[in-house]
Protein backbone atom coordinates (compact mmCIF):
# COMPACT_ATOMS: atom_id res chain seq x y z
CA UNK A 1 0.00 0.00 0.00
CA UNK A 2 2.84 2.78 0.96
CA UNK A 3 4.52 1.96 -2.45
CA UNK A 4 1.17 2.72 -4.66
CA UNK A 5 0.88 5.61 -2.46
CA UNK A 6 4.67 6.93 -2.98
CA UNK A 7 4.51 5.61 -6.51
CA UNK A 8 1.03 7.90 -6.96
CA UNK A 9 2.51 11.39 -5.48
CA UNK A 10 5.78 10.43 -7.84
CA UNK A 11 3.47 10.41 -10.38
CA UNK A 12 2.80 7.20 -11.67
CA UNK A 13 -1.08 6.29 -12.75
CA UNK A 14 -3.48 4.85 -10.15
CA UNK A 15 -4.05 2.17 -12.60
CA UNK A 16 -5.62 -1.06 -11.95
CA UNK A 17 -3.81 -3.04 -15.05
CA UNK A 18 -0.64 -1.44 -14.47
CA UNK A 19 -0.62 -2.23 -10.98
CA UNK A 20 -1.39 -5.49 -11.43
CA UNK A 21 1.31 -6.25 -14.52
CA UNK A 22 4.13 -5.05 -12.18
CA UNK A 23 2.90 -6.94 -9.24
CA UNK A 24 3.48 -9.84 -11.01
CA UNK A 25 6.55 -9.23 -13.29
CA UNK A 26 8.07 -8.72 -9.82
CA UNK A 27 7.30 -12.34 -9.01
CA UNK A 28 3.88 -11.64 -7.43
CA UNK A 29 0.96 -14.59 -7.28
CA UNK A 30 -2.43 -15.02 -8.59
CA UNK A 31 -3.22 -15.78 -5.53
CA UNK A 32 -2.70 -12.33 -4.22
CA UNK A 33 -3.58 -10.43 -7.55
CA UNK A 34 -7.07 -10.09 -6.32
CA UNK A 35 -5.88 -8.15 -3.28
CA UNK A 36 -4.24 -6.09 -5.55
CA UNK A 37 -6.85 -5.37 -7.86
CA UNK A 38 -9.28 -4.32 -4.64
CA UNK A 39 -6.71 -2.19 -3.13
CA UNK A 40 -5.77 -0.25 -6.16
CA UNK A 41 -9.65 -0.01 -6.73
CA UNK A 42 -10.44 1.24 -3.26
CA UNK A 43 -7.74 3.78 -2.81
CA UNK A 44 -9.07 5.52 -6.60
CA UNK A 45 -12.42 5.37 -4.46
CA UNK A 46 -10.65 8.24 -2.42
CA UNK A 47 -10.96 5.21 0.50
CA UNK A 48 -8.18 5.99 3.21
CA UNK A 49 -5.77 2.89 4.48
CA UNK A 50 -4.21 3.37 7.69
CA UNK A 51 -0.97 2.04 7.83
CA UNK A 52 2.50 2.47 9.46
CA UNK A 53 5.22 3.45 7.04
CA UNK A 54 7.68 0.99 6.54
CA UNK A 55 9.73 2.61 3.50
CA UNK A 56 11.59 5.81 3.65
CA UNK A 57 10.15 8.80 2.10
CA UNK A 58 12.31 8.62 -1.05
CA UNK A 59 11.45 5.28 -1.82
CA UNK A 60 10.74 5.59 -5.36
CA UNK A 61 14.40 7.60 -5.96
CA UNK A 62 15.69 4.66 -4.43
CA UNK A 63 14.34 2.16 -6.38
CA UNK A 64 15.08 4.45 -9.56
CA UNK A 65 18.49 4.20 -8.74
CA UNK A 66 18.38 0.79 -8.24
CA UNK A 67 17.67 -0.37 -11.48
CA UNK A 68 19.50 2.07 -13.33
CA UNK A 69 22.74 1.05 -11.88
CA UNK A 70 21.95 -3.04 -12.70
CA UNK A 71 21.00 -1.84 -16.13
Amino acid sequence: MQLVRAFTAAGYPLDVDAWLRAYFAAGGTFRHGESVQKLVGEMKKGVKHRVRDRYRTNIVEILRDRVTAKA
